[in-house]
């Protein structure tokens, strides 16, 4: 049987300003990264090119974002700009499919 869940206090409340967040793509790919694929920050920053210390301020600034989103209850745009490339990665390894060596090619 499951432990009972302890009551926890929060100061929570929802402002309904609505409009957007805006989030840029390099704060998402850390996002979904670190956040959702598990990776450690070092292995993010290699696999975008960025240093340990980028990827840390990129999930500050996209985690603050979505939080004021979440509370806010307002719409998260992905805002893309000619200084973004997007890039195929293999499956097995993640490295840009140019530079994989995996023996499929991705």
């Amino acid at each position: 049987m499951p432990r009972r869940k302890r009551k926890r206090f929060v100061e929570l409340s929802f402002h309904e300003k609505g409009g957007e967040v805006v989030v840029f793509p390099d704060e998402a790919e850390a996002v979904r990264l670190v956040d959702v694929l598990g990776m450690s920050q070092k292995r993010a920053a290699e696999l975008m090119g960025v240093s340990q210390p980028t990827i840390s301020r990129l999930l500050l600034q996209a985690r603050r974002k979505l939080g004021i989103a979440m509370l806010e209850s307002r719409r998260i745009r992905i805002e893309f700009d000619d200084s973004f490339i997007a890039v195929k990665r293999c499956r097995r390894c993640l490295k840009p499919v140019d530079r994989c060596g995996c023996e499929d090619g991705g």
